[in-house]
């Protein structure tokens, strides 16, 4: 069921994306939020229900971004990524903060990151897209990923 109500949920945030006016996002959320501990088992099994692809290395993207889940922007902005507010896609961010999304939910922040891989990785080497795509802007930012892997 909670996969059906998550790509229920994508496949609407797309369409509504679609009468939106150029150069804006378009926020679109659960009625209620999930409530569940952030754990590494919960992760993993959130990242397997919304089919996050290259889960390894997302994985060391939280990793890396949050200092191991102890950070203050995942901790205070559920923000796992260090995604900043969409601008021209859909989002599931509710505002901003530091210059950074904030998120009801680590959840939801994961749900931001699986619209954004949708939105632009067409496939290939992860590593090469997330360099080409200017994710970081640390020039490092690759080689401690896959320390982290």
């Amino acid at each position: 069921m909670m996969i059906k109500m998550t790509l229920f949920t994508i496949l609407l945030m797309f369409c509504l994306k679609l009468s939106a006016p150029p150069n804006s996002s378009l926020v679109v959320l659960d009625s209620e939020p999930i409530q569940t501990l952030l754990t590494w088992s919960n992760i993993d099994s959130y990242m397997s229900e919304i089919d996050i692809q290259e889960s390894e290395v997302v994985k060391a993207q939280i990793r890396h971004e949050t200092g191991n889940l102890t950070s203050r922007l995942c901790l205070e902005q559920n923000n796992l990524f260090g995604m900043r507010l969409a601008r021209v896609r859909v989002t599931t961010a509710i505002g901003e903060g530091n210059h950074m999304a904030i998120y009801r939910t680590w959840q939801e922040s994961l749900l931001d990151y699986k619209i954004w891989q949708d939105t632009f990785y067409k496939g290939g080497d992860y590593c090469i897209f997330l360099s080409k795509h200017g994710y970081a802007t640390d020039p490092y930012y690759l080689w401690k990923l896959k320390r982290l892997i």
